[in-house]
């Protein structure tokens, strides 16, 4: 039902039984359905009727309470506590004009003016960067680590990250090979300066590699044991 205007009701007026039930009753059931506040907040109802800034939903399983807009820099909940040394934190979730890149969840220090933190479409997590390069990404002023996959490595060369070191990295390496399930474990090859390569050698053989660009790379290079996932972590500088 629509929201009826309040009267201003004045000494003597005479109220009916209408407009008792448009002023009261009517009013009243429409504050519990969708209320607008001022600001153009609006609060949904259980079956999620809100439009506006704010709307919680209640469906047969669960509960939530969420924040949509259209606004490209993205939509964001603030945190912020006032008491001594505390800080100001906003998530969120980028859109088209983010300086971080659209449709990741994003951690945002509002106080330092700093992204804290991001997980990109595809299931990445980054600490101290907003790009992370692999699974999980965790970056410091003087470098990094991170998690690093490439799926069925046979023949061709498989870049795992893109411009990641800018002098070196030393490897710590996982072989899983699917087809008989046995995982080995290498730290064959150590450091590897920009444009180094090293191999690494169970059943197969593979062969890793940073370019002189600072990409990191892998391949397959000999063995027929079935298929395999390389697993590596990456401290890089």
């Amino acid at each position: 039902m629509a929201w009826t205007a309040p009267s201003t009701w004045s000494n003597g007026s005479v109220v009916t039984d209408t407009q008792l039930n448009q002023q009261l009753r009517d009013n009243m059931l429409y504050l519990k359905a969708s209320p607008t506040f001022d600001g153009g907040v609006n609060v949904g109802t259980a079956t999620g009727a809100g439009t506006g800034q704010l709307k919680v939903k209640g469906y047969t399983s669960f509960e939530s309470l969420s924040a949509e807009s259209a606004y490209t820099g993205g939509t964001f909940l603030e945190l912020n506590n006032t008491s001594a040394s505390a800080r100001n934190f906003w998530i969120g979730s980028t859109g088209s004009g983010s300086g971080a890149g659209v449709g990741k969840l994003v951690f945002y220090d509002s106080t330092a003016g700093l992204f804290r933190g991001a997980m990109d479409s595809s299931g990445n997590f980054g600490f101290g960067t907003t790009s992370p390069a692999g699974r999980l990404h965790a970056t410091g002023s003087q470098g990094g680590v991170v998690l690093l996959s490439a799926a069925a490595v046979a023949g061709s060369v498989v870049t795992l990250a893109t411009a990641l070191c800018a002098a070196g990295a030393v490897f710590y390496i996982v072989d899983q090979n699917n087809t008989s399930g046995t995982v080995v474990i290498g730290t064959t090859g150590g450091q590897l300066q920009l444009s180094g390569s090293a191999t690494y050698t169970n059943t197969d053989t593979i062969t890793y590699a940073i370019t002189a660009g600072g990409n990191i790379t892998v391949q397959r290079t000999a063995g027929t044991n079935g298929t395999h996932d390389i697993n590596m972590w990456v401290f890089y500088f």
